[in-house]
């Protein structure tokens, strides 16, 4: 149909156009998209955590809450730090970063003391001020020892103004965007340390960690632009540090910063790549609290205490910070809900120093590869001791923006396929291909997690091309009720209610457009209803109720029959069979529906006699004629632009209405043609009644009559009939003009006089030839005179 092809045209458009929109809509990547991305990648990690192996590269000095029970409540005094420093600098840490800021003096410093004691007890505050100060004091630790110190991202100046603050290392600038600062989270000021703190620390790092819109931190950035200073964060500046590196360098392209590469003596230069702000994922490990271990956490006060053994601080990139909760360092990460801010930053260096280990031994195993190549060994010789490396870390979580783009482009595909897969398939299959390119998409998204690192987001692209399958089914759902509703409308007076359901489920079996097909046609008519209906004259409302109280229980055979109404003239019905739908037996049908409405006449016309003795009115019996007959036709829409009807068109549908009004010029009810009959013989009482010419057809058929039911042909009443009927035709065809007189008066009276008008019609034809015998070469083909 046009209007259902221009209707599924429309719907794939609009398909094609909201999975672009989609895909652009990945790309750009709104918050609402972002944060739907982030929590996927958070189910990845706390699914599949950065394995340790129980080993890591730094730990925590927790001021954790037995510590504050042992040492006394926080802020400790300095020279407890520095007692702190000294024994993690015995044990062999390499670096200590201070996730704490010590932004006032101590309080229990003899300087501070000393000022207080001034005019109550002079000469005790004199003895003081001749102390050196608990600050001075960590300070000279610190001068021996590796120290970062944290500096905090603030939004109002702070300490910006301070020129005692610890210059930063990030001195470098690269690339073709040298200045990454457009692009960087950005602080107006800072929050800064005590001067001695500032001098004496080996580098300064941000302790300020941004989250995500969902309050969770999942990325960190490496580098901020701190009061108009590009200035590291606290575990980057500490890598450094351990490394023994002189500064850090940005490359930044047009689309932002691309990597940070920290100038190293031990391992040389390594290159962090990072997104556009600078940030890189921290793939966490599992949290202590989940491991129930201990990895990182080393309390603060067994330092101090002595009560640690060397080896496990020997190596390691100290972090002093606390799990305490009433410090209030608590954060939102994808493996913990409840996770202290120290820890984030542990995870944070573990995770680049195990990159920076897995990248440095993989180019350690290409060089093996090329120095064996070199010394003219084999591929396979060149790729086992290449193989020799151990691949040690794991790579950095990556999922820049190019990976937008790719998953942009994937929504988009997705989109197109299940567009297409919509107009080539069904349900079943189509829900099928649907969850079996998802599921592809997200075993694609975590064998690239697992084995590359890489966050590959499908459930975008998944929702995305769901919205579009669901828009497409439910677009499809109302074109199909609406196509239903109007099938039902169309068809409701003209099929049985089982075939308009038929129909209505599967509307692909109405070929409006016009086929070919084999199909059984039924004309009914009232004979003489042209004198009844002069008796209607002064009464029109009485004829159309009259009209309508015969053709409403004629019809409703017909349908009760899986025929189809084709249309009604005046008193006349014509109806067909086998369309708009296929129907088994429809030769069959037309023939139970003609014995039915013959049976509905009779039972009519007793109440209508009835009535009219009732009624004291003259009593005109209504009798009708059918013609049925079965053969190929057109059938379809048939009529101009604006109106149309669903109908039938050819020869065989003009010899039934022809046979229609031979019924009459045979006496019977009912006649059929040569195919009806051939299909019926054999399940109803059928008789040949002649071969004829009908008007304005040279070529001659045979005719029959529908006598009766299967019932009635088994009895022996119409078999006695049978018998002599076809004697009655040999004879005629035969010429035996006399023989075939004395049968007819022989058979009138059988069967309650069946045939018996029959006989009196071919009585008068045979007369008619005694007198003007037919022609020498004649066949027994009458021509038909009259319609």
């Amino acid at each position: 149909m046009k209007l259902k092809l221009s209707f599924r045209l429309v719907v794939t458009l609009l398909s094609i156009i909201a999975a672009v929109i989609l895909g652009g809509i990945r790309i750009i990547d709104p918050q609402i998209v972002e944060v739907m991305r982030l929590k996927y990648f958070d189910q990845l990690q706390k699914k599949y955590p950065r394995s340790t192996d129980g080993q890591t590269y730094s730990v925590i000095v927790d001021i954790d809450e037995a510590s504050l029970r042992e040492i006394g409540q926080w802020p400790w005094p300095r020279t407890v730090l520095a007692d702190l420093f000294q024994k993690s600098k015995e044990s062999g840490m390499l670096v200590l970063g201070l996730d704490v800021l010590f932004a006032e003096k101590d309080r229990t410093s003899p300087t501070l003391i000393a000022r207080d004691l001034e005019k109550r007890n002079p000469k005790v505050a004199d003895i003081l001020k001749k102390l050196p100060s608990n600050e001075s004091i960590a300070r000279d630790v610190m001068k021996n020892f590796p120290t970062v110190i944290g500096h905090s991202g603030l939004d109002v100046t702070g300490d910006a103004e301070r020129d005692d603050i610890k210059d930063t290392s990030v001195k470098v600038f690269l690339g073709k965007n040298k200045d990454p600062k457009n692009w960087l989270i950005s602080y107006p000021g800072l929050l800064a340390n005590v001067t001695e703190f500032e001098q004496a620390a080996s580098g300064a790092g941000t302790v300020s960690v941004a989250e995500e819109p969902d309050g969770i931190i999942r990325r960190v950035p490496l580098i901020s632009d701190v009061a108009g200073t590009v200035r590291p964060t606290l575990g980057l500046e500490m890598i450094r540090v351990a490394f023994q590196g002189n500064s850090v360098a940005t490359r930044t392209g047009i689309n932002g910063v691309e990597e940070i590469i920290i100038q190293t003596k031990a391992i040389g230069n390594a290159a962090i790549p990072t997104d556009e702000n600078g940030r890189v994922w921290i793939y966490y490990g599992e949290s202590d609290s989940i491991k129930k271990e201990k990895r990182y956490y080393v309390s603060a006060a067994d330092i101090i205490k002595g009560r640690v053994g060397k080896e496990r601080l020997q190596g390691k990139l100290g972090i002093l910070g606390t799990s305490a909760t009433g410090l209030k360092d608590i954060r939102f990460t994808p493996v913990e809900d409840r996770m202290p801010g120290v820890e984030i930053h542990a995870n944070l260096i573990d995770t680049v120093i195990s990159a920076i280990l897995y990248y440095t031994s993989k180019k350690n195993a290409d060089i093996a590869y090329k120095k064996a190549i070199q010394n003219g060994m084999t591929e396979e010789e060149a790729q086992n001791e290449k193989n020799k490396v151990k691949i040690s870390g794991s790579p950095f979580l990556k999922s820049g923006t190019n990976m937008k783009f790719y998953e942009g482009i994937f929504t988009i595909f997705l989109g197109f396929f299940i567009t297409i897969s919509a107009l080539r398939f069904g349900p079943i299959v189509n829900i099928s291909l649907l969850v079996s390119v998802i599921g592809a998409a997200f075993y694609l998204s975590l064998k690239l997690f697992l084995e590359e690192k890489t966050l590959f987001d499908p459930t975008f692209a998944g929702v995305s091309t769901f919205l579009i399958y669901f828009g497409n089914t439910f677009a499809n759902y109302l074109r199909d009720a609406n196509e239903k509703k109007q099938i039902r409308g169309a068809f409701s007076q003209y099929l049985s209610p089982a075939l308009v359901e038929q129909l209505a489920e599967d509307p692909e079996k109405l070929v409006l457009g016009g086929e070919t097909k084999k199909m059984t046609f039924l004309f009914c008519d009232v004979r003489g209803f042209t004198t009844i209906s002069e008796s209607f004259k002064s009464d029109p409302q009485g004829l159309t109720k009259l009209i309508n109280r015969f053709l409403t229980p004629l019809t409703n055979e017909i349908i009760n029959v899986n025929g189809t109404i084709d249309k009604y003239m005046g008193d006349c019905i014509m109806a067909f069979w086998n369309a708009p739908i296929d129907v088994d037996g429809h030769e069959k049908m037309a023939c139970d529906a003609t014995l039915r409405m013959h049976a509905v006449m009779k039972d009519l016309n007793a109440e209508r006699e009835k009535e009219a003795k009732a009624e004291n009115k003259k009593y005109l019996e209504l009798k009708i004629g059918i013609g049925l007959n079965t053969g190929g036709c057109v059938v379809g829409n048939m009529g101009s632009d604006q109106r149309f009807d669903y109908s039938v068109l050819g020869d065989s549908v003009n010899l039934a209405a022809r046979l229609e009004g031979q019924s009459k010029s045979y006496g019977v009810k009912t006649v059929i043609g040569p195919e009806t009959n051939e299909s019926v013989k054999d399940l109803y009482a059928t008789l040949q009644l002649d071969m004829i010419a009908v008007k304005g057809k040279k070529e001659a058929v045979t005719i029959f009559t529908l006598a009766g039911d299967l019932e009635f042909k088994k009895s022996s009443e119409f078999k006695a009939l049978e018998e002599k009927h076809k004697n009655i035709l040999k004879n005629y065809f035969e010429q035996q003009w006399d023989k075939c007189l004395k049968e007819m008066s022989l058979a009138k009276s059988l069967c309650n006089n069946l045939m018996n008008e029959y006989y009196e019609i071919m009585t008068q034809r045979i007369d008619e030839y005694k007198i003007s015998p037919p022609p020498k070469d004649w066949d027994g083909v009458y021509v038909a005179t009259s319609k």
